[in-house]
């Protein structure tokens, strides 16, 4: 904090008791945030004391004003706890008050009420029982996830409140944010060092550092995939003859905290980004049901982003026959004006669309831009400067995928086509299958020096863009994870709070001249152990039951051991 900053309040107090509280409250606030709140203090006071005429014969100071909103400040600090959010040992201490707090409540409806009234939304689902209930509630961990969530993302509202997530001081989110995320990503970084994948059949080991740096966790992998599947989905059309649509999809203004030239937004609804999102949300959910009565075929990718004050706003890129492109955006333009249309601009810049233009690129290379601005800011567009924060979108990249984690919004969906799931499963296997049906979709999922991947391919294999999804869904083999008992015997492994698992993916599945035709995917058992001195050797049990729950990796194949 600046210097000077206790000469600051001094010469705007009313009385030395007011100094005083001023600065305990300031004191008790992040350090990224406090010449913020000697900045916005003396902002509302004014340079010079000023006694004016409030209404209701009403007398206004502004030295008062100041501190009243500070003290409102103050009370929002004490109940968000910003600096509990990161802070291991402090969360670590109000989860074992809270599992202590459920673990003498006398009824398990009593413990659900704590829980509600602190602000945590408990599981729900035909596979939560009472017995899971009650064991979550008593446990700390459980409680330290929650109360990170919870804490992180209240603390970030409030700097958004305060503005300070905004262009003009920290776009996407608050430095206070991105300062404790970077934090735990290196705490990630080191705990993936220090921890090893063994192999139980073999007693191979590797390091999940290396595991990691070879799948999805890779930005760059993560959007090599996203760009193979947008360039997938633009060969479909240009086989059906299809054309693209290209759309910008936001919010009302009421959703903005602020506006680009940095000043609050007087219509601003107090709505957070993840309540923004779900109003995006629900009006493509009304599209996607519209166009689903009218039997549209449509297909493509959408990609999630911060404005400037975080709030989303969505890029599509939609595939449909010509002759309904123009349906296509009747529909989208009445779903996204149903609410809050008389908003002044909202008929025009609401939602905007482009049609495509050969001369201007196709519309994998429209949505490959947002895709590098949102992940790892490779390529030529890294260089550009964004619109919203002014900054190189090199640097702004770290910033949205920080957004993204932080509220826990879904940056890229896939409109219709198949399973991705079912990609993934198909890239962990090498050998050929002796079920052609399988065999051949396996095909276009393979590797070689003489093919490459084609997403195209993968659904043309699947029955075509109008029955992908639905066959790539009959394909999927599930199973409840098992484990061998005491007795030798293989029984359901049950979740850690006592409660019948999800059934997972373990293969694929299809009957072939009546025969149930099988690929497994996951044969191998994998486990977690600590070993920071490097991969270790583990003596190699006797044959066992081929299980999905242990680690696999989407880029390497679980039918023999990953080579390192």
């Amino acid at each position: 904090m600046a210097d000077d900053s206790e000469s600051l309040l001094w010469a705007r107090r009313v009385s030395g008791a007011q100094y005083l509280s001023a600065w305990r409250i300031i004191e008790q606030a992040p350090p990224l945030l406090q010449d913020s709140l000697v900045a916005r203090y003396c902002r509302i006071a004014g340079p010079e004391r000023r006694i004016y005429d409030a209404g209701d014969g009403r007398v206004g100071d502004s030295f008062m004003d100041a501190f009243t909103d500070l003290r409102r400040i103050g009370h929002a600090l004490r109940e968000v706890r910003p600096t509990r959010a990161f802070d291991d040992d402090e969360l670590e201490e109000l989860a074992d008050l809270a599992a202590r707090h459920c673990m003498s409540e006398p009824s398990l409806q009593a413990a659900q009420a704590y829980a509600l009234g602190q602000g945590v939304r408990l599981p729900t689902g035909p596979r939560v029982s009472a017995k899971g209930l009650r064991r979550r509630l008593i446990s700390p961990d459980w409680w330290r996830r929650r109360l990170r969530t919870m804490l992180t993302r209240r603390a970030e509202e409030l700097f958004r409140r305060l503005g300070e997530v905004r262009k003009q001081t920290s776009a996407y989110i608050s430095g206070d944010a991105l300062h404790r995320i970077r934090q735990a990503a290196f705490k990630s970084r080191l705990w993936l060092s220090e921890m090893a994948a063994v192999c139980e059949e073999t007693g191979e080991s590797l390091r999940l550092s290396d595991i990691a740096e070879h799948s999805l966790a890779n930005p760059t992998l993560r959007r090599g995939e996203l760009m193979l599947r947008a360039r997938g989905f633009q060969e479909v059309a240009e086989v059906l003859g299809h054309r693209c649509l290209m759309v910008t999809a936001t919010c009302p203004s009421a959703f903005h905290a602020w506006r680009s030239d940095g000043q609050p937004n007087p219509v601003y609804n107090g709505s957070t980004p993840r309540e923004a999102q779900r109003w995006l949300s629900k009006q493509w959910a009304r599209v996607r049901a519209t166009l689903q009565r009218r039997r549209v075929t449509y297909y493509g990718i959408r990609a999630s982003e911060p404005h400037h004050d975080g709030t989303p706003h969505w890029h599509l890129v939609i595939y449909a026959p010509a002759s309904e492109l123009f349906r296509v955006r009747i529909i989208m333009r009445k779903a996204w004006l149903s609410e809050y249309a008389d908003e002044p601009g909202a008929l025009k810049h609401r939602i905007r669309f482009t049609a495509e233009n050969a001369s201007k690129g196709s519309g994998a290379a429209y949505i490959a831009k947002y895709v590098a601005k949102n992940i790892d800011g490779a390529g030529d567009i890294g260089n550009e400067r964004s619109d919203e924060s002014g900054r190189l979108i090199s640097d702004d990249a770290q910033r949205a995928v920080a957004w993204a984690r932080l509220h826990g919004i879904r940056q890229f969906q896939q409109l219709r086509g198949p399973s991705v799931t079912l990609w993934r499963e198909l890239r962990r296997v090498r050998q050929r299958c002796d079920c052609p049906p399988l065999e051949a979709l396996r095909a276009t999922t393979d590797e070689t020096p003489e093919h490459a991947p084609s997403w195209s391919e993968f659904i043309g294999e699947l029955g075509g863009i109008d029955h992908c999804l639905k066959r790539s869904r009959e394909l999927f083999d599930k199973r409840e994870p098992r484990r061998t008992d005491d007795a030798g015997r293989i029984v359901i492994k049950l979740t850690r709070w006592g409660e019948l698992p999800t059934p997972i993916v373990v293969g694929l599945k299809l009957v072939y001249r009546d025969r149930i035709h099988r690929l497994p995917t996951h044969v191998f058992v994998w486990v977690l152990i600590f070993s920071p001195l490097g991969p270790v050797a583990i003596t190699v049990r006797g044959p066992t039951y081929g299980s999905p729950f242990g680690w696999t990796n989407p880029q390497e194949s679980s039918q023999a051991p990953p080579s390192s």
